[in-house]
């Protein structure tokens, strides 16, 4: 082969940016590793749906909106890009997880059957597909009135992953179409409705690894009178997020909330840990003051549940804060009161918190705060290490903060943009040690 071919070229970078990322840290943990660096090589919107780490580098997935479309771009643990953009076909709404050795499976909605459903495709570690894809949902879904929610998924070592998901249907005697809408017209109609927050496990060679299995369950009345608004009598469950463990044992967290009025709205964070046996334990309640957007869920390097949530009095974003509880696998109980993570700082605009677990078990949380993205650090047993990182600079608007973490690295994405709703671009940017 000629040495200076560029497939040799592209060779020798891959492997110099591997060697990079094992290599001993010149930086101090939570040191940056370079400046924030704009993912997408193509002009116009893009927004990450998530960013995975491993051995084999970073993978930050996002969305191009002219036209839309899913892509994926490749990074060393350092920083340097290995790739450019990547299409990666039907993965607008990607939900990612991997693999410490860099297999991975993506989950993505898929509607080309009149119906929605969800879609997991396997990956070897050079991103080749695995096996065919599967479908994750119940193949005797109808098109309506069932509604299928955004999917997580979580993956351990062996590969073996496991999806959940928020599913909501009509039950009641009047389904949603005998509901009329719009401003000033009437609005008579009762509809009940049953969410469910719905589970689903594969081994690592993809096969099911049992039934789908109802996690959370809740039915809610709607009840709509002219021009009164009067919906949504609770509960409801949604937004759920899962985290998997080695050993087969799983934890899922997720939102549910009560209205008994448009104006008089109550939601809690919610916990379930399930062990390697798949028996049903009693949900835990984490949370159930204020408003909460979806909580996220991970295992730190004892095993322990970690749960981040934000809260605030219903319609007061410039009042909220963000929390962290441990919860013990072995039992389910919290391992101590909730801490505030965010140092004081107020949460006004509204992008979630994402967590992000290195192989030695510390840990990681980014969020967005009103002076921009932020990072906190902890150790194993939960500890903060030093103070809020500042991510990314003020005067601009950042919103869908990611975060993961692998051989004591970080990366860090979001969106940013001139204002709220106009439109951006995805950054990343590298950090050293969780």
């Amino acid at each position: 082969m000629d040495l200076c071919s560029p497939a040799r070229k592209a060779a020798g970078l891959l492997l110099t940016s591997l060697a990079l990322w094992a290599a001993a840290a010149t930086a101090a943990p939570g040191d940056p590793l370079g400046p924030p660096t704009i993912v997408s090589l193509q002009p116009g919107q893009t927004e990450p749906n998530d960013v995975i780490a491993s051995s084999t580098g970073v993978r930050v997935f996002w969305t191009a909106y002219t036209p839309v479309a899913g892509y994926q771009t490749l990074f060393a643990g350092d920083g340097t890009r290995l790739s450019g953009d990547l299409a990666v076909p039907d993965t607008y709404n990607a939900s990612p997880a991997t693999a410490a050795d860099g297999r991975h499976v993506v989950v993505q909605h898929r509607s080309d059957t009149g119906r929605t459903r969800l879609i997991a495709r396997r990956h070897a570690a050079d991103g080749s597909l695995s096996g065919p894809e599967l479908e994750v949902t119940d193949p005797a879904l109808v098109a309506r009135p069932t509604e299928v929610g955004l999917p997580r998924v979580a993956m351990n070592a062996a590969g073996d992953f496991i999806v959940v998901w928020a599913q909501r249907k009509s039950v009641g005697v009047a389904g949603p179409t005998a509901c009329t809408i719009g401003f000033g017209r009437p609005r008579n109609c009762l509809g009940l409705y049953q969410t469910q927050i719905l589970a689903r496990r594969y081994t690592g060679a993809g096969t099911v690894a049992g039934e789908i299995t109802p996690v959370a369950s809740a039915s809610y009345l709607t009840a709509m009178a002219a021009d009164l608004g009067i919906e949504a009598l609770g509960p409801e469950v949604n937004f759920p997020s899962v985290a998997l463990a080695d050993d087969g044992s799983y934890a899922v967290a997720w939102t549910q909330y009560s209205e008994a009025t448009n104006l008089l709205r109550n939601r809690q964070v919610k916990l379930r840990h399930y062990p390697a046996s798949g028996t049903a334990p009693l949900a835990r309640t984490v949370e159930d003051s204020g408003a909460h957007a979806a909580p996220e869920v991970a295992l730190d390097g004892l095993g322990n549940i970690l749960v981040v949530y934000r809260k605030h009095p219903f319609g007061q974003r410039a009042l909220a804060s963000l929390w962290l509880r441990r919860y013990a696998s072995s039992t389910s109980n919290a391992l101590g009161a909730a801490v505030r993570v965010d140092g004081g700082t107020q949460l006004e605009q509204a992008s979630l918190a994402r967590i992000a677990v290195g192989t030695a078990g510390a840990f990681a949380v980014a969020w967005n705060a009103p002076d921009g993205v932020r990072l906190q650090r902890y150790a194993a047993g939960g500890f903060a290490t030093g103070g809020n990182i500042a991510v990314s600079g003020a005067g601009s608007y950042h919103d869908y903060v990611r975060v993961a973490a692998h051989g004591g690295r970080l990366a860090v994405a979001w969106k940013q943009s001139p204002e709220p709703f106009s439109p951006g671009q995805v950054l990343v940017r590298f950090y050293e040690g969780p």
